[in-house]
C-alpha cells in the first residue's frame, strides 16, 4: 500500500511529459518501488516446478515451469545444442527473448537455431485468451512482466552451463516495452546480460499497445485500455528505465513497420546510453510468416554480436 501511495505522489509532482525523465525523482526511485511492489530482492530466485525435455537429432528443447511467490507460474522455453543443460561448466551464451502477447513462450523459435547458443524465451503471466476476456489480467500482465523477465534472467544466471558475459537479452515488438524495466530489475538482482537488442519496438506504450491490439479488441476497447494500462503501470514506462541501463545496445527497426511508428523507435534509441547502434531494415513488422525479415534480423544481430 505504501508503494502505491508514494507512486501516486511521485506521479502527481513528476509527470512524465514536458521534461527529461532521466532527471526525475520517479525515474530514480522506480526500480526500488518495483522491487518492493513485486516482493523481489537481490537474492530472489524462482524454483523449478516442472520440466519437459524434448530431444532432437542435434538439439534439445526444454519446457520449464518456474515458481515464485506472488506470480503465476513462470513458463520458459529453451532450445540449444544437444545436452547443453547437462554441462557442468559455462559453455553456452544465451539469447533471451521476449516478444508479443500472441506468440507465447515458443517465440524463441522465431530466429531459429544459432550455433553453440541457447535460445530462451519467456511467456507472459496470462494467456491472450484470458487477457481479452478479462481486461484486469492485461493490467496484471503489464504489472508483473518486468518481474517475470528479471526472475527468468536470475534463474538463468544460476545455471552452470550459461556464459553470462556473452549473453544478450532481446525484446521484440510489445516485448520491447517490458524489457527496459525488466533489465533494470535484473541489474538490481545482479543478473542483467551485458548486451540487449530492441527489435521492432519503441518507447511509446499507448501508441504501440493500441496498434498491437488491433484485430483482437474493438476500437473503443483498445483506446480505453491504451489509456488506462500506462496510467496504472507508470513504473514500467520504458522512458523511466532506458537511460539507466548498462551495457551495449542494438536497435532494429523496419522501414515500413505498420505497428511501430518511427518516432516511437527514435525515442527509445535517444534514451538509451551512448554505447548503441541503430539499423533500419527493409520491410514490414516482423512476424512468423516474414521469412526474409526474420533472416535479415538474425544476420543483423549475429553481425553485431
Amino acid at each position: 500500500m505504501k508503494t502505491r501511495v508514494l507512486l501516486l505522489v511521485l506521479f502527481f509532482f513528476f509527470p512524465l511529459g514536458g521534461f527529461a525523465v532521466t532527471n526525475s525523482l520517479l525515474a530514480l526511485a522506480a526500480p526500488g518501488l518495483l522491487m518492493q511492489d513485486l516482493h523481489l530482492t537481490a537474492d530472489s530466485v524462482p524454483s523449478v516446478i516442472s520440466q519437459e525435455i524434448l530431444p532432437g537429432a542435434t538439439s534439445d528443447h526444454i519446457s520449464l515451469t518456474l515458481g515464485y511467490p506472488g506470480f503465476p507460474p513462470l513458463r520458459l522455453f529453451m532450445s540449444g545444442p544437444k545436452g547443453f543443460w547437462q554441462s557442468p561448466v559455462p559453455r553456452y551464451p544465451v539469447i533471451f527473448l521476449i516478444a508479443g502477447f500472441f506468440t507465447g513462450a515458443y517465440n524463441s523459435l522465431l530466429l531459429g537455431e544459432v550455433d553453440n547458443t541457447v535460445m530462451v524465451s519467456v511467456d507472459y503471466p496470462y494467456e491472450v485468451s484470458a487477457m481479452t476476456q478479462d481486461p484486469s489480467k492485461l493490467l496484471q500482465s503489464f504489472r508483473l512482466t518486468p518481474g517475470v523477465v528479471a526472475l527468468a534472467l536470475k534463474w538463468l544466471s544460476q545455471q552452470s552451463w550459461m556464459r553470462p558475459e556473452q549473453s544478450v537479452a532481446m525484446g521484440v515488438s510489445l516485448g520491447g516495452l517490458f524489457l527496459p524495466a525488466g533489465l533494470r530489475l535484473a541489474q538490481q538482482m545482479q543478473a542483467a546480460p551485458p548486451r540487449a537488442v530492441f527489435a521492432f519496438t519503441g518507447a511509446e506504450i499507448k501508441i504501440i499497445l493500441e496498434n498491437v491490439l488491433k484485430g483482437y479488441l474493438p476500437a473503443e476497447a483498445r483506446g480505453g485500455l491504451a489509456e488506462v494500462v500506462p496510467a496504472l503501470n507508470v513504473l514500467n514506462d520504458p522512458r523511466l528505465h532506458l537511460p539507466f541501463l548498462r551495457g551495449s545496445f542494438l536497435v532494429l527497426a523496419a522501414a515500413q513497420d505498420q505497428l511501430i511508428p518511427a518516432q516511437a523507435t527514435q525515442a527509445l534509441y535517444e534514451l538509451l546510453p551512448a554505447q548503441k547502434s541503430l539499423r533500419i531494415l527493409p520491410g514490414r513488422h516482423i512476424d512468423y510468416d516474414q521469412n526474409v525479415q526474420i533472416q535479415q534480423t538474425k544476420e543483423a544481430i549475429l553481425n553485431w554480436l
